[in-house]
């Protein structure tokens, strides 16, 4: 194993996951960077993510890399595949300038499907009910 890989954890490569596919990052609702190359520690359940500002602005840059922003909870992880925000994530600390990572937890999100299969054909067989 290299000394990375024990540092920030064994690579993901899953394109089609949320966790895979990477997350935007967000300060009060702007999109200020992206997370990507995911990584993940076995046996413990932080991810850790190279983090990549979207954004030259020096003002924005001071906020993202500081504590006091992380710690307000004004920063959100929308999901680059899915396109929503997870609810409940969470850092350890603010992203490593030296290192360009961070680590996150809780990225779970809640996505809704629509109706199932037999919901849809309740719903069907309810149609041709009132139909008659």
């Amino acid at each position: 194993m290299d000394r990375e890989s024990i540092q920030w954890g064994m690579p993901i490569v899953d394109p089609d996951s949320a966790i895979g596919a990477g997350w935007y990052l967000e300060l009060n609702g702007e999109r200020v960077a992206e997370l990507t190359e995911p990584r993940y520690r076995m046996g413990e359940f932080w991810y850790s993510y190279r983090l990549t500002p979207l954004t030259t602005d020096p003002v924005v840059l001071d906020r993202l890399y500081n504590k006091d922003e992380w710690e307000s909870c004004r920063v959100g992880f929308r999901s680059r595949k899915f396109g929503v925000l997870a609810p409940h994530a969470w850092t350890s600390q603010p992203p490593s300038r030296e290192t360009g990572r961070v680590w996150v937890r809780s990225l779970d999100l809640q996505l809704d499907p629509g109706p199932s299969i037999v919901e849809r054909f309740v719903s069907f067989l309810k149609r041709l009910r009132s139909k008659r």
